[in-house]
């Protein structure tokens, strides 16, 4: 799935700055898209940095191994849900089990006479990351508008189907900070670059009346990069199914490096900078807020080290023997009570579903072979 995004990601990048006619990925053109080719070919025409192409390949590993994630959480519900409805209509287990692989695939949306369960997750995430590639390829040649190309057909939902027939505005309108497809689940609309003066229109679309895109959707990727992240509904999907730790442990393995840290006082440093939105929990564990993106947590002071303190501070942590046996290192073995620290700092967080920011002071634990872990909201700064 991971290179399946990537390469999403590439063409639309790739088409995005060839100034090329709009065509909707299909699953023949992504599969067939020469992987490693394509990206030393974009990395030869400049298109894409290297630093700037890492950065891309963590993030869409994220993506990759949440959607996957939650997606065998949501079929092994749905898989659940039609052996209680099996019960509750007064067959037993063993009629279940005597059930066909081909019956049992067709009821939770896998058979071959109507396999909507992965064409949703197929399509979602490929149109997310082609849009996102599409849409930063135009920052680095802006053209003149925008318009959005909708496939009509009975298929068409009503939030796409207002925009059909050519929906267009100017690049720097503020309306493509929150309309930039996909605009819901299994959505096939996209945006395309208009840099030719005779292509635009007399009059632009009028954005009156014009219905908002799903909760979660529609964020533009240059103005937000939030397109890669898990959201809120995501968030309470995979505690339900039990592998939100996975996806946080994935986190920190895919996208710690984000950190830069400044120069070193002692154990720790006195600020680092944040190169990626890193989740913050509070009390109600149902966050959306995340460190900002581009800001600096100044003020790092260690309040705790180890299992008795050591030479930074003499309070010892009194949740280390849970962090040394739920951060192994790559190899297996654990780490050492006294490389742990518990560490406080002033940070700009930034919550994704009301977009405002706010100072507080946040704690988090770190160790030098794992990085920073379990970043907590303290108190809100005036």
């Amino acid at each position: 799935m991971a290179a399946m995004l990537t390469k999403s990601f590439l063409m639309g990048l790739d088409r995005s700055t060839r100034k090329m006619e709009f065509a909707e990925p299909t699953a023949e053109e992504i599969e067939n898209l020469p992987y490693a080719e394509a990206v030393e070919y974009l990395k030869k025409r400049d298109v894409l940095k290297k630093i700037d192409y890492d950065r891309l390949s963590d993030r869409l590993k994220f993506r990759a191994f949440t959607a996957s994630r939650i997606s065998d959480g949501a079929l092994l519900k749905r898989i659940n849900g039609e052996l209680i409805k099996n019960i509750e209509a007064g067959n037993g287990l063993k009629d279940f089990l005597g059930m066909t692989k081909t019956d049992v695939l067709s009821k939770v949306g896998l058979g071959n006479a109507g396999g909507w369960y992965w064409e949703t997750v197929y399509r979602t995430n490929v149109q997310t990351a082609y849009n996102a590639g599409r849409m930063m390829g135009y920052e680095e040649d802006k053209p003149l508008a925008l318009e959005l190309v909708v496939i009509d057909d009975a298929r068409t939902t009503d939030i796409c189907r207002q925009y059909a027939g050519g929906f267009v505005r100017p690049y720097d309108d503020p309306f493509w900070k929150t309309h930039i497809p996909p605009f819901h689940f299994n959505c096939r609309t996209t945006v395309r670059g208009i840099y030719d003066e005779s292509e635009l229109p007399e009059s632009w679309s009028s954005k009156a009346d014009i219905e908002n895109p799903a909760k979660g959707f529609g964020e533009n990727p240059v103005t937000g990069d939030s397109w890669w992240k898990e959201l809120s509904s995501q968030v309470r999907q995979a505690k339900e199914y039990n592998v939100q730790k996975e996806i946080e442990d994935a986190y920190i393995r895919l996208i710690e490096q984000g950190f830069t840290t400044g120069r070193s006082v002692g154990a720790m440093a006195k600020r680092f900078h944040v190169d990626f939105g890193h989740p913050v929990k509070f009390e109600d564990d149902e966050s959306s807020v995340i460190i900002k993106e581009g800001t600096d947590v100044t003020g790092v002071k260690v309040i705790a080290q180890g299992a008795s303190g050591g030479t930074e501070v003499k309070r010892g942590i009194d949740d280390i023997k849970r962090l040394v046996e739920q951060y192994p290192l790559q190899n297996g073995s654990l780490t050492s009570e006294k490389d742990w620290y518990k560490v406080r700092g002033t940070a700009i967080l930034f919550d994704l579903e009301t977009k405002v920011e706010r100072k507080a002071e946040i704690h988090w634990y770190q160790c030098k072979d794992i990085g920073k872990v379990e970043f907590k909201f303290k108190r809100f700064i005036k």
